[in-house]
């Protein structure tokens, strides 16, 4: 019913730089239905950070050192609907990132998978970043996004 994972890796990252990253994961199936995961992830690269306005927030999207907390819970309703919930923490280059996520997995195959589901974004040292990073377009430290994708296996 517990497992605990890590994983790590090292080298060429692509736009971040050289660098290595840290992972350990926890889960824990608590009955036949509920389960939780906890991730914890250290990365350390050389990308390049561009700070804006003497703030320590990197206006690129890059950020050569991050620490995260991810913690899921996950509830199977039956064999083709699952509720699930996410809380991210990352703190990059000094400034802290949280996300509040939730949805539900539907699967009406055994192929297919699709996953609408409610994001809540915000970072108290991060305001004033609207189009700082890739899909944010109001600031940071209050956004919320909905999304819907599909897992096709083959």
């Amino acid at each position: 019913k517990t497992t605990l994972t890590y994983a790590g890796g090292f080298g060429n990252f692509g736009w971040r730089g050289e660098g290595a990253i840290n992972s350990f994961i926890l889960s824990q199936k608590w009955t036949d239905k509920l389960m939780s995961v906890h991730q914890f992830d250290v990365l350390n690269t050389s990308g390049t950070t561009v700070v804006a306005g003497g703030g320590n927030f990197a206006t690129n999207g890059v950020a050569g050192d991050s620490t995260g907390l991810i913690n899921y819970l996950f509830y199977e309703i039956d064999s083709k609907w699952k509720a699930g919930a996410r809380q991210e923490w990352y703190k990059a280059d000094g400034v802290s990132y949280n996300t509040f996520t939730y949805g539900v997995n539907y699967k009406p195959t055994a192929n297919l998978t699709i996953r609408p589901e409610m994001r809540h974004l915000w970072s108290p040292g991060g305001q004033n970043v609207a189009g700082a990073l890739p899909g944010i377009t109001s600031t940071y430290g209050s956004s919320n996004v909905f999304g819907v994708d599909a897992i096709f296996k083959f």
